[in-house]
């Protein structure tokens, strides 16, 4: 049984699905607001998996007193326990394979342990935490349990199946193992990139293409046109106690040409999607569009070496570099956000000194140590683009030649231009 909560993820079960597994699986999708259904439909009409199922979330108010969300929780208890039996009617399952272990994919779980008390963990990437962020048992999965509450409400969701979680994983499944610093318990199964040598993957990928095509022709049209996407991440005090994301706006703004620059929200921040930027949407292009990001440039974009992503420490690198094998240029700035100032943020150095050991052009790689130099790279950068284009149209200019004379020699400078008497 697979879990997805995130288009990536989808991408990369059914990866593992057609490349590892031995038997047959079913796909479990959370149906919110962030997920391509193109992506998952394109998927069910493969036939990877034996079903493809989505999971309606639950609309249960939770109210603000402690007694209210007690029983709001049960609520959702009992909706999960309903509405998953209707799906897998008493199937028993041998593996379950997600990402995290939210509240909702505790609960999940539960009803899965259920049917067979002895099921096993997979573990499907999805973003940087779990190549960085493993537990003391040496496994690389995440889950959200930093403050009490949060604690509190993942007992209260799931009791203590997150002990039964750390004893009971036996795969990890990631498409760049090349970046794993620690060592882990379980196996590694590697995943093999989107392309020729992955016959199903890049049916799948080619179909979804064809589709971004007609749906996103305009988007496409403005990502081939501009030169740099900022790829702004939201912001939670919990992980971040002071907000940059104005002051790198603000620099981005005034240094990068306007019809040169893309603004990407995160995909899976619905909130952010919606209402960033909405001040300055008149004058700058901001694409709010929910889709499979990795698929649209990688296939779609005829110049990606030339492009410039300004993330924090985003998770595109990853999956372009790696399962996509397509190198633009990424500025990362986790150097600039207070989490790196307070100590918190070994992950950043760490993944760019890994990322840049598995790419073949690792100096397109750079790690700004201040907003001034971050000015002067961006600056830098734009101006070799502006260089690169300006040649370009030089040389695709139309020259006519006023006389036989002048004829001549241009078609013999033509001749030797490229290599002939």
């Amino acid at each position: 049984m697979y879990y997805a909560f995130s288009n990536i993820m989808v991408l990369t079960q059914a990866n593992i699905q057609a490349n590892v597994s031995q038997e047959e699986g079913d796909l479990l999708v959370w149906s919110t607001a962030p997920i391509d259904y193109h992506l998952v439909e394109a998927i069910r009409r493969k036939g990877i998996f034996r079903n493809v199922w989505y999971l309606e979330r639950p609309m249960i108010l939770m109210g603000k007193k402690v007694r209210s969300k007690i029983k709001g929780i049960r609520y959702k208890k009992k909706f999960y326990e309903e509405y998953l039996e209707k799906l897998f009617a008493d199937q028993k399952y041998d593996e379950f394979v997600t990402s995290g272990f939210w509240n909702d994919t505790l609960l999940i779980l539960k009803y899965l342990k259920k049917m067979n008390p002895n099921i096993k963990i997979g573990i499907s990437e999805e973003g940087l935490l779990n190549y960085y962020c493993g537990d003391l048992h040496k496994h690389l999965y995440y889950m959200v349990q930093y403050t009490r509450k949060q604690k509190i409400r993942a007992y209260l969701n799931g009791g203590r199946l997150f002990k039964y979680v750390q004893k009971n994983i036996i795969a990890d499944y990631l498409t760049a193992p090349g970046l794993m610093r620690q060592e882990v318990e379980n196996k590694i199964y590697p995943l093999p990139p989107v392309d020729e040598s992955n016959p199903v993957m890049k049916s799948i990928v080619d179909e979804l293409f064809e589709e971004y095509q007609q749906r996103y022709q305009e988007l496409l049209e403005e990502y081939n046109t501009r030169q740099v996407c900022y790829m702004i991440s939201p912001h939670s005090r919990a992980y971040d106690p002071v907000d940059r994301n104005k002051d790198v706006l603000e620099l981005v703004l005034n240094e990068v040409p306007l019809d040169l620059l893309v603004i990407k929200t995160h995909t899976n921040a619905t909130k952010q999607r919606r209402e960033f930027g909405n001040d300055i949407d008149q004058e700058v292009f901001i694409d709010r569009n929910v889709y499979l990001f990795e698929i649209l440039l990688s296939q779609g974009c005829t110049n990606m070496e030339d492009k410039i992503f300004i993330v924090r420490n985003s998770s595109i690198a990853i999956y372009l570099t790696q399962m996509f094998k397509v190198e633009p240029t990424f500025i990362f700035i986790h150097r600039l956000c207070s989490r790196y100032h307070y100590g918190w943020d070994d992950c950043g150095d760490f993944y760019v000194a890994d990322l840049k050991k598995n790419m073949k052009h690792p100096e397109r790689v750079i790690v700004p140590n201040s907003y001034v130099e971050l000015k002067v790279i961006i600056n830098d950068l734009c101006s070799k683009f502006a260089d690169k284009n300006k040649d370009t149209e030089n040389e695709n200019e139309i020259v006519l030649p006023d006389s036989y004379l002048e004829f001549r020699e241009i078609l013999s400078g033509l001749f030797k231009k490229n290599g002939e008497d």
